[in-house]
């Protein structure tokens, strides 16, 4: 039986792609990452940059939801 933890893990190193927010400064942005090799990722924004958090969490969420 594997542990909480572990399945989180796994789940993490079975992922190839995906979106997420990131802090650009004093900006934030939305960017979309993908795996390359097993240590390696590529990343690049897919928005403007925002003055708030919570502006690129509802920019990331209704991209998410189109």
């Amino acid at each position: 039986m594997t542990s909480y933890l572990e399945k989180i893990e796994a789940d993490r190193q079975a992922q190839h792609s995906g979106t997420d927010i990131r802090r650009n400064g004093a900006t934030w942005e939305v960017y979309c990452w993908e795996r390359v090799t097993e240590l390696q990722y590529t990343s690049y924004a897919v928005s403007e940059q925002f003055a708030h958090k919570w502006e690129a969490e509802r920019f990331l969420y209704a991209l998410k939801n189109r």
